[in-house]
């Protein structure tokens, strides 16, 4: 959330050591990124593990 806030792809203002995010603004935030999840993205699989050998099946 900080690096949304610095980068000013949610509005927000840091008071001292708080960040400030008018409510409407995050909820409108989250909406659209839901609807993007929603609209196609992938969702994140299952992790590969590494290191692994992988065996044929003959």
């Amino acid at each position: 959330m900080y690096k949304l806030l610095r980068a000013g792809k949610l509005p927000g203002r840091k008071i001292g050591q708080l960040w400030r995010i008018p409510r409407e603004e995050l909820l409108m935030y989250l909406r659209s990124s839901e609807r993007k999840r929603k609209a196609g993205e992938k969702k994140p699989g299952p992790k590969k593990q590494k290191g692994l050998p992988q065996q044929d099946a003959r």
